[in-house]
C-alpha cells in the first residue's frame, strides 16, 4: 500500500517520524523482553538453588515478576510496544494514501483484539 501510494516518491518529514517511531517502538519492545528474560533466568536459578543472582534481589525474586527497568514504567512494555507498533502502520499507512480510514484497518484492529482477548482471565 506505502509503496503503490507514492511510488518514487522521496521521503517526507512524516515519512520520518513514522518510521524512527517504529524503531524506536522495536528497540523497547527489545529491550523489555531481554530484562523479562533476565528476570526469570535469575528467579528460575533462585528457585532451584536459593541463591540470589542476576542483580536482582531476595525481595525481588520473591516477587515473581520484574518491576525494575521499563518494567516500573508499565506492568507490561513489551505488550504496549508491539500494540503501538501495528497501530502506528495503520496510521502512516493512513497519512501515505490521505484518508481517514483504509482497509488496513482490518488488520491493525484484528490484531488488537488478539492481544486484548488473550488478557481475558477466565
Amino acid at each position: 500500500m506505502l509503496l503503490t501510494a507514492r511510488y518514487g516518491a522521496p521521503w517526507t518529514t512524516a515519512d520520518l517520524v513514522f518510521s524512527r517511531g517504529l524503531v524506536t517502538l522495536v528497540v523497547l519492545e527489545y529491550f523489555a523482553d531481554g530484562q523479562q528474560w533476565n528476570y526469570q533466568t535469575a528467579k528460575q536459578q533462585y528457585l532451584k538453588t536459593a541463591k540470589v543472582q542476576g542483580g536482582f534481589g531476595q525481595e525481588a525474586l520473591d516477587r515473581g515478576f520484574v518491576t525494575s527497568g521499563l518494567w516500573s514504567l508499565s506492568r507490561h512494555p513489551n505488550f504496549a510496544a508491539e500494540q503501538t507498533i501495528w497501530v502506528l502502520l495503520y496510521m502512516w499507512g493512513c497519512w501515505t494514501s490521505r484518508v481517514v480510514f483504509n482497509w488496513t484497518f482490518a488488520g491493525a484492529m484484528s490484531y488488537l483484539i488478539l492481544f486484548q482477548a488473550s488478557t481475558l482471565v477466565h
